[in-house]
């Protein structure tokens, strides 16, 4: 693991840079009237540039930290979950039935919860993610859901989804209403995705792919896997850290309530996996 060339971060919002607006399209940001006051107030208080959501990042602020001799690549979407991750790994590791050489690549992921299933749809010859569970919160966040209410289906937040492109999603909103009501049951696709993560981790382990866990625990021994966690100061994973000590853009008093990462919290997580992923690198 010393001559790494490349870091592929993967998760949800917390991983994506998540309340940052400054990618969201100008008639997204026009159309919505309290989008436009918060994106005036993060740009009259926020100085750092570039001013986009990969910079606000823990992702953008490692690629800061580990200079150009390293490459961050950060896949992280709100909303998004694990099938996501699991695809988009593959695509790079794989060229069809060849693996690649991958020792200079290491690969980070923020596991989530339930509440965000991928499918393609031939409609609109893409992939997209349905989320569901109790609210909005919990659905996108990567904690467990407690119900299985329809939440909507996306392929970007706030940007390209059934309630903005409501033609473009015409058949895919009723299938996947239609899937949630007949196919997901949350104790049937919490022994899924035990499953997946198993098949997903023994993978990554038999090819000696160099990776990290950064979000809740995914299922599976925990011992055989233990030297891929990173500890952030004793809490379960970086967003029970950014909550508990209150390192988010909430914490920044704004006046915007949002609990995804503030920039200094995101600072202190990229320097957190910056120090494991050096440290590890010098030692091995």
């Amino acid at each position: 693991m010393k001559n790494i060339k490349e870091i592929h971060t993967f998760g949800t919002s917390f991983t994506a840079g998540g309340g940052y607006l400054w990618d969201l399209p100008d008639e997204t940001i026009n159309s919505h009237p309290n989008l436009k006051k918060i994106l005036n107030i993060q740009n009259n208080y926020y100085k750092e540039t570039p001013k986009t959501m990969f910079h606000y990042s823990w992702p953008g602020q490692l690629q800061k930290l580990l200079g150009d001799n390293v490459k961050v690549f950060n896949y992280a979407k709100e909303g998004f979950g694990n099938e996501t991750m699991y695809r988009i790994t593959n695509d790079i590791l794989w060229d069809g039935n060849t693996f690649t050489n991958c020792d200079d690549k290491i690969f980070i992921y923020e596991f989530s919860g339930l509440g965000r299933k991928e499918f393609w749809s031939n409609s609109i010859n893409d992939y997209i993610v349905m989320n569901y569970g109790s609210s909005r919160t919990n659905s996108l966040s990567s904690r467990p859901i407690k119900d299985l209410n329809f939440v909507g289906v996306q392929q970007q937040y706030l940007v390209n989804d059934a309630s903005r492109n409501p033609e473009k999603y015409t058949d895919v909103e009723p299938f996947a209403r239609t899937y949630l009501k007949e196919s997901i049951d949350l104790q049937k696709q919490m022994k899924l995705c035990e499953l997946n993560n198993h098949m997903f981790i023994d993978s990554l382990l038999y090819r000696n792919v160099n990776f990290y866990s950064v979000g809740a625990d995914p299922e599976y021994p925990l011992d055989d896997i233990k030297n891929a966690f990173i500890d952030f100061k004793g809490y379960s994973d970086f967003v029970d850290m950014a909550f508990k000590d209150k390192i988010t853009i909430t914490g920044e008093d704004l006046g915007i309530k949002d609990d995804h990462l503030s920039l200094s919290g995101n600072k202190i997580v990229a320097k957190i996996i910056g120090d494991k992923i050096t440290y590890d690198m010098e030692n091995s």
